[in-house]
């Protein structure tokens, strides 16, 4: 929570490397939100597997940020944080699948 309220607009990003066989259930577990978030990002890390095309593809609505080179975690978690205008933006793993109401109780 941002100084006690609710932030106006929730992003998710998602950094990527190589993740493409855990996209599908983190992706539609990020999408059936009862809190819908107002951006999605999966910054793709310099995968070789795929993992960009396969969410242009699969999930058309969610941006994909691609980096030329893998820039380890912190380099692809901030590079999605910089590129959201969202108020706040939550980290996501890959390997993750979330309940439905987990970014209601979050922010």
């Amino acid at each position: 929570m941002l100084s006690g309220r609710m932030p106006r607009s929730v992003a998710v990003a998602i950094p990527c490397w190589n993740g493409r066989r855990w996209l599908d259930g983190c992706l539609e577990a990020v999408l059936a939100q009862t809190r819908r978030p107002d951006e999605v990002i999966v910054v793709d890390n310099g995968s070789t597997d795929g993992s960009a095309g396969h969410v242009r593809t699969r999930f058309p609505d969610v941006r994909v940020l691609e980096l030329e080179r893998n820039t380890g975690f912190a380099g692809a978690a901030n590079a999605g944080l910089r590129a959201s205008a969202a108020e706040a933006v939550a980290l996501v793993n890959t390997d993750v699948r979330l309940a439905p109401d987990w970014l209601a109780r979050t922010c």
